[in-house]
């Protein structure tokens, strides 16, 4: 199993996730997505924002994946 760091950048989450950094960027400043403050950095843990993603998709859209 692959141990991802606990806290990532937004370029790197988008990478990971493929999503665009923007976007990230605005969910994050609308308080829809998790992460933490580092100085003038936002940091954000993958799985937590995973996991926040899931919770706002409809069921009948997560079946179709």
């Amino acid at each position: 199993m692959e141990k991802r760091p606990k806290y990532i950048d937004v370029t790197a989450l988008a990478s990971l996730l493929g999503l665009p950094k923007k976007w990230l960027l605005r969910e994050a400043k609308a308080g829809r997505l998790p992460y933490i403050h580092a100085g003038r950095r936002l940091l954000f843990n993958p799985d937590t924002v995973e996991k926040a993603l899931r919770l706002r998709t409809p069921i009948d859209d997560q079946e179709k994946v």
